[in-house]
């Protein structure tokens, strides 16, 4: 088949199946004429690139998982895979809990900024209530430089 049949039968643009032919992700031959020619079953290898891609993981990723994907269009289940999602999972968990801190650092300065209605600046959290005095060191007296 044609790359616009195998992007309209895995639902996805014949750019996106040309990207996965050049990384390496999807397999095809060369017709007399240049055109790419691809068999049936690379439907299901974009479906599972996706399916992966859905799930966070770079091509690059995705590439070392190929061994795994079968012809079965499910996500892979191999040690590798279950070692790339992992990571995945460790990635999101720490983004989960940066965005965790940073939300309640904003709900705080929100709080703050109700409670001191008043114009003057809303202190954030973790900063001194009150301001620091600064000592300006004093100029020498003498004649200014013009």
């Amino acid at each position: 088949m044609l790359i616009g049949e195998l992007a309209e039968h895995a639902g996805v643009t014949p750019r996106m199946v040309r990207h996965y032919a050049n990384a390496g992700l999807v397999s095809s031959t060369r017709d007399v004429n240049g055109y790419r020619d691809f068999e049936h079953q690379q439907v299901v290898r974009v479906r599972q690139v996706q399916s992966l891609i859905g799930l966070g993981l770079t091509i690059a990723q995705i590439v070392d998982l190929l061994p795994c994907l079968g012809e079965k269009p499910e996500t892979p289940t191999c040690p590798a895979a279950r070692d790339a999602l992992r990571q995945r999972l460790s990635v999101i968990d720490g983004q989960m809990s940066v965005l965790t801190g940073l939300r309640e650092r904003i709900a705080a300065t929100l709080d703050l900024s109700v409670e001191h209605s008043r114009t003057d600046a809303v202190p954030l959290p973790g900063a001194p209530a009150q301001p620091v005095e600064r000592s300006v060191p004093a100029q020498a007296p003498g004649p200014h430089p013009s």
